[in-house]
């Protein structure tokens, strides 16, 4: 026994136990719930691919600490709060897939060593990640599927389609949700027919394709379906389609583009690249899964730019970019920009942020400042979330709104919208935007000059005296 490396220690990991050096804290000591949500949500705000293996390791040492306790309640609180985020955030489901796997990794490590002193030692199946993983799914399908949430629940079995791949979920814990979206789909049902495209889109794509759906019977089922009188011409087009892709998966490529492979190898796979005219079919090939890892790339690129920006605050080099993006990336860039101001506890940051809504080629390149006030709601929707990291995240945002220049009216309306569950935190949102117009009307600053965003006149002047742009 003494060469034996002792187990994670439970003053350490414990959410419930006392920060005091040296304390032992008993496994069955409950464990403290609002610290347990504040500290998760803090972590999961922080996951990104480049620090994922610190996050997720500090994840998986706490899911195993709670594990320990053999809290039940604790443990499903933990595991709905990692499953919702993968179910709606769809650019990151990739990284909370990685995330459940590795903690699924971690956990089974730490049992493996539990057995070497107590050979018999099993635990509890019925509390464990992976079991609590596998009932939430089963009851978000029947919630989402009744509710008629289209969104959600493509958004939530393309969640499950990744963490079949990453080994979280079995061929058998979807089993049953397979069989109600096939029987949906022999009904006629298109949404359920869209659904069925986007669980299986993920796993078509995998290295281990062949096995998964080989387990799921999905050609027979898809060959059952088709043989249906009176389907529709879009759900017979769409099960052909994941026919052919269950018949032929196409596995993608590591490299992710010809360029890397041939730079790493020197192998081009034409036939897979280039067709007779010689195009590069990379896109069809990669299909969504790789759409859903370019957009992780794009993340951080627009993190660097972000950084680069509060660094120089060059609005030209800026609006080059933006020229350059797509339309979803433009918006990504926007909110990349709004949370990073936020994350900087700096008022003027916040001011900087809010004031490219005034200038023209920004606001023209966010289609009239649509971009720029869709990306306002997405972060005032997860405001109090950002709070527990940054303790004036609530005047920060209103800063960002303020310097904006739109009339209080339209600001009050895109919180209040924005935030309709949360009406304490919009309350106070709205109330620091009220005073920072109070301060402002205090300094000789008219409402007129407010509603005109691209002239300067001479009150610029006592604008800038009080720290605010009117």
């Amino acid at each position: 026994m003494s060469s034996f490396t002792p187990l994670l220690s439970p003053a350490k990991f414990n959410p419930g136990s006392s920060p005091v050096k040296g304390k032992w804290r008993s496994w069955s000591t409950p464990i403290c719930r609002s610290v347990l949500s504040k500290t998760l949500c803090g972590l999961l705000n922080k996951l990104a691919t480049r620090n994922f293996d610190a996050i997720a390791n500090r994840i998986a040492q706490l899911t195993w600490s709670i594990e320990l306790s053999e809290d039940r309640d604790a443990l499903e609180a933990f595991v709905r709060a990692v499953f919702h985020r993968g179910a709606t955030e769809e650019t990151r489901q990739v990284i909370y897939a990685l995330l459940c796997q590795r903690v699924v990794d971690v956990l089974e490590a730490e049992r493996s060593r539990w057995r070497k002193v107590d050979i018999l030692h099993i635990g509890n199946p019925f509390r464990s990640f992976e079991t609590m993983i596998s009932l939430l799914a089963i009851d978000e399908f029947n919630r989402t599927l009744a509710a008629n949430t289209p969104g959600e629940l493509e958004g939530l079995m393309r969640f499950l389609g990744e963490l079949l791949v990453h080994g979280v979920l079995v061929s058998n814990d979807v089993g049953d949700l397979l069989a109600s979206l096939i029987d949906g789909v022999r009904h006629n049902d298109e949404h359920l027919a869209v659904v069925l495209c986007r669980f299986l889109s993920p796993i078509t794509s995998a290295f281990n394709a062949l096995h998964i759906l080989g387990t799921l019977h999905v050609a027979d089922l898809i060959k059952q379906v088709l043989k249906e009188d009176g389907l529709s011409p879009k759900v017979r087009y769409l099960m052909m389609g994941i026919l052919e892709r269950a018949a032929y998966p196409t596995p993608r490529d590591v490299f992710g583009s010809t360029h890397k492979r041939v730079e790493v190898y020197g192998i081009a796979l034409d036939e897979y690249y280039d067709d007779e005219d010689g195009d590069d079919l990379d896109a069809d090939l990669f299909s969504e899964r790789a759409d859903a890892e370019d957009n992780e790339w794009m993340q951080r690129d627009c993190e660097d730019w972000a950084k680069s920006y509060f660094l120089h605050h060059d609005q030209q080099h800026l609006g080059d970019i933006m020229h350059s993006l797509k339309i979803e990336h433009r918006r990504q860039l926007m909110r990349c920009l709004i949370s990073t101001a936020l994350y900087t506890n700096d008022i003027t940051q916040a001011r900087h942020i809010g004031s490219l809504y005034t200038i023209p080629r920004i606001y023209e390149l966010c289609f009239n400042g649509q971009l720029f006030v869709d990306s306002l709601r997405e972060e005032l929707a997860i405001l109090q979330d950002v709070r527990l990291d940054v303790p004036n995240a609530s005047q920060l945002m209103a800063q960002i709104l303020y310097s904006t220049t739109l009339d209080g009216s339209t600001l009050k309306v895109i919180v209040d919208d924005s935030m309709p569950s949360q009406t304490v935190m919009a309350g106070i949102v709205n109330n620091e935007i009220k005073r920072l117009g109070k301060q402002c009307v205090g300094t000789h600053a008219t409402e007129e000059v407010r509603f005109n965003r691209f002239e300067r006149t001479s009150s610029s002047s006592s604008s800038e005296s009080c720290g605010c742009i009117c």
